[in-house]
């Protein structure tokens, strides 16, 4: 049998008017099931922190249907992955820190780029 927990949220007076007007007008029957339906929300969200979605014209995703099924990759995921791999190389990414750098000389804004980190961020000052 599973046990439900119960946990406190502190919010301000005017926090909460303003999240019992949200319940009020998205119909949830109250706070506990609004700010429930918030965390798992935010879950999904987490989730997808480093997902990228990208369309793709009809044309090549039947080639990287095709591909797909011959066995060059296991899914369009993995297809789309690897263009994604081999599209940013050590060269494009070396040109993309040149570039950066001018624009820095013109803007008058510093743009690190850590690339050896695992996380790959970008980051702008």
């Amino acid at each position: 049998m599973e046990m439900d927990e119960k946990f406190s949220v502190r919010f301000e007076r005017n926090e909460l008017k303003r999240l019992d007007k949200i319940v009020k007008r998205a119909g949830y029957s109250n706070r506990s099931e609004f700010i429930r339906s918030a965390v798992e929300h935010q879950v999904e969200l987490e989730k997808k922190r480093n997902c990228v979605t990208v369309e793709v014209p009809n044309l090549v995703m039947g080639y990287i249907d095709a591909l797909v099924e011959k066995g060059y990759y296991r899914s369009n995921e993995h297809a789309v992955q690897t263009a994604i791999d081999n599209y940013f190389n050590h060269e494009r990414i070396e040109s993309a820190l040149k570039a950066a750098k001018g624009m820095e000389v013109i803007s008058g804004r510093t743009i690190e780029v850590d690339v050896n980190s695992a996380d790959k961020k970008v980051v702008k000052k």
